[in-house]
C-alpha cells in the first residue's frame, strides 16, 4: 500500500464556466503513475450556478464501497463531525491473509474449488453478433419493471437474499443462450467477509466462478437453496485467488454478472445530495458486464459491453430478456417453467412469418441458395455449438450429397426421409435432399415409434438419412440407408450401409 506523504492534500479549487467543464470532464480521468504521485485526485470546480467535486482512486487502493466510507467521512466532516481513524487497514488484512496461507487455508480452498470446478468446460459466453475492429465501451440499461417489495417478498418464500435470486436467474438466463443445460460465468463481491473490514478504505473486491446446473424437474428453490451454499462456500474460500482459478480450471472473467443493489452514485452532503457521474475512460473491461443496481427502492439492469462484439440492440435484448424471466419465474416453481420471452419478443416473433416477398418463380430454392453461396460465399450460414459453415462449404457439401443421392436413382417425385438430432445435418440433409430433385420428410425423434414407422411407410420413402443411434426407432424400415458421421470422414459428408 501507498504510504501516507508527509504533506497535508488540499484539493484544488477550480473556478470555471458551466460550458467549459462540460468540455473540460472528458479529459478528467487519466491514467496514474504507479512509481511516483499520489494514487488519488480530488478537485472542486466552481460554474456559473454548480459546485462540483472530482475524485478519483486507482483502483488498487479503493473500491466501491470505499468511496461509501470516503463520502460518508467528508459528509460528517461538512457537518463538523469528529472523524475516527482506521482501526484495522488494508495492510493488517494482507498480513492475516499471509498468515492464513501459512498455515494451510490455501490447500484447503484450491480443495474446495476443485469439487466444484473440476472438469467443467462450459462456455456461455453468447456469440458476439457484430465483429468491429475497434473495442470500444457500450453502455446501456434496463429499468426492471416489477416493484422491489415484489422481488424481496420472493426472496423471503424460497429463503435466499436478492444476490442469490439476481445471480440465479442470470445463470438460468445464460443457459437459454447458450442451449446449454448449464452455465458458467463470473461475479464480484465486496470481499468484506471480516466484521474489521467494514469501514476499511482499500481495494477488497474478489472475483468468484459462478458454476450453475440443474435438471428439467428442478424447482427454483432448490436450485436457489444450492447456488446460496456455493457462493457463500467461494466466499469463504477466496483466500484461493482468482488467477489461480484461471489458471487451474481454464476460468475467465469475459462474462459477468454482478449484483450491486447496495452501493450508491448519490451522496449526502449537508443538507442536499450530491449526485455522482460515472466519468470511466472508454474502455470495456470485458466482453460484457451485466450489473444489478437500486435506484429509489427500484431495480435496474446496466450492461456494459465491448462494441467490437455485441450490438446495442443485442445486449438491450438480453436485458429485457431478463426481466422477463424474472417476471417468470415469480410465478413459477419449477425452473423448466421459467420463459424468457417478453411481450415485446411475442410480438417480434409473429413477425417473422410476414415473410411475403416476390422473387422470380423460375428459379428454384437451391438456385437462389447457390446465388448467395456466390455473393458472400465466406459468409457463416449455420452454427451449430462448435460447428460451422460458410456459404461456399454448405453449398459444396450439400451438392456432393445431392449428386450422391441421384446416383442411386433417387429424384423427382420421390421422398427422402430425414430422421437425425438437432445438428449441422439437419441444414446440410434438407438441400442436399433438394438438390438431387426429391423432397425430404423431416421426422421427430421424439415421436413414438408406430407413428415414425407408419410416416416412413406412407411417404414410401426410397432412402433414410439417419443418425445411427436413432436406427433403432425405425428398424422395421427395409430401403435404403445413410448414416450420418463426423464431417471429417469419408469426403466430409456421410457414411453409406445398406441393410
Amino acid at each position: 500500500m501507498q504510504s501516507p506523504g508527509e504533506d497535508k492534500f488540499i484539493p484544488k479549487i477550480i473556478k470555471t464556466t458551466n460550458s467549459e467543464f462540460e468540455a473540460l470532464k472528458e479529459n478528467l480521468v487519466r491514467p496514474f503513475k504507479l512509481e511516483k504521485g499520489r494514487l488519488f485526485r480530488a478537485e472542486i470546480y466552481l460554474t456559473e450556478d454548480k459546485k462540483y467535486l472530482f475524485t478519483d482512486f486507482h483502483h488498487i487502493i479503493a473500491d466501491g464501497n470505499s468511496y461509501d466510507i470516503i463520502f460518508e467521512d467528508i459528509n460528517k466532516a461538512y457537518c463538523g463531525e469528529k472523524l475516527e481513524s482506521e482501526t484495522y487497514t488494508g495492510f493488517d488484512a494482507a498480513l492475516d491473509e499471509e498468515q492464513q496461507m501459512k498455515e494451510g487455508q490455501y490447500k484447503k480452498a484450491e480443495k474446495y474449488y476443485d469439487s466444484v470446478f473440476e472438469g467443467v468446460e462450459t462456455e456461455s459466453l453468447p456469440l458476439p453478433d457484430v465483429s468491429g475492429k475497434t473495442p470500444e465501451k457500450g453502455i446501456t440499461a434496463r429499468e426492471v419493471n416489477i416493484p422491489e417489495e415484489k422481488i424481496r417478498a420472493y426472496c423471503e418464500k424460497v429463503g435466499v437474499t436478492p444476490n442469490t435470486l439476481f445471480t440465479g436467474l442470470f445463470g438460468i438466463l445464460a443457459t437459454k443462450y447458450s442451449n446449454s443445460e448449464d452455465s458458467l460465468f463470473a461475479t464480484i463481491y465486496n470481499g468484506r467477509n471480516d466484521s474489521r473490514l467494514e469501514n476499511t478504505v482499500c481495494m477488497l473486491v474478489k472475483t468468484l466462478p459462478v458454476y450453475c446446473a440443474f435438471e428439467e424437474k428442478t424447482t427454483i428453490q432448490t436450485y436457489m437453496a444450492e447456488l446460496s451454499e456455493q457462493l457463500m462456500s467461494s466466499m469463504a474460500n477466496d483466500i484461493f485467488p482468482f488467477y489461480d482459478i484461471c489458471a487451474k480450471y481454464g476460468i475467465n472473467s469475459d462474462f459477468v454478472f454482478a449484483y450491486q443493489a447496495e452501493l450508491s452514485d448519490d451522496y449526502p452532503i449537508g443538507d442536499t445530495i450530491a449526485r455522482g457521474q460515472d466519468l470511466s475512460l472508454d474502455m470495456a473491461k470485458m466482453p460484457l458486464l451485466i450489473q444489478v443496481r437500486e435506484y429509489d427502492h427500484e431495480y435496474v439492469l446496466t450492461a456494459e459491453y465491448r462494441s467490437d462484439m455485441y450490438s446495442k440492440a443485442f445486449v438491450d435484448g438480453m436485458l429485457e430478456a431478463y426481466e422477463a424471466a424474472m417476471a417468470s419465474m415469480l410465478k413459477s416453481k419449477y425452473i423448466s417453467e421459467i420463459s424468457v420471452i417478453s411481450p415485446n419478443a411475442v410480438n417480434q416473433i409473429a413477425t417473422f412469418n410476414s415473410t411475403e416477398n416476390d422473387y422470380g418463380r423460375s428459379k428454384t430454392i437451391f438456385n437462389m441458395f447457390s446465388e448467395m453461396a456466390q455473393k458472400i460465399p465466406e459468409r457463416t450460414v449455420v452454427v451449430f455449438k462448435d460447428k460451422r459453415y460458410t456459404y461456399k462449404e454448405l453449398d459444396e457439401i450439400s451438392d456432393r450429397l445431392g449428386k450422391y443421392i441421384a446416383s442411386l436413382g433417387i429424384g423427382r417425385e420421390d421422398v427422402v426421409s430425414i430422421l437425425i438430432p438437432r445438428c449441422e445435418y439437419m441444414a446440410i440433409a434438407s438441400l442436399g435432399v433438394i438438390k438431387a430433385g426429391a423432397a425430404y420428410q423431416p421426422l421427430d425423434p421424439t415421436y413414438p415409434k408406430d407413428r415414425l414407422m407408419y410416416m416412413l411407410e406412407d411417404a414410401q420413402a426410397k432412402l433414410l438419412i439417419v443418425d445411427r443411434e436413432l436406427l433403432p426407432l425405425v428398424d422395421g424400415y427395409e430401403g435404403k440407408v445413410l448414416y450420418t458421421i463426423e464431417q471429417k470422414e469419408i469426403n466430409n459428408i456421410i457414411s453409406f450401409n445398406r441393410h
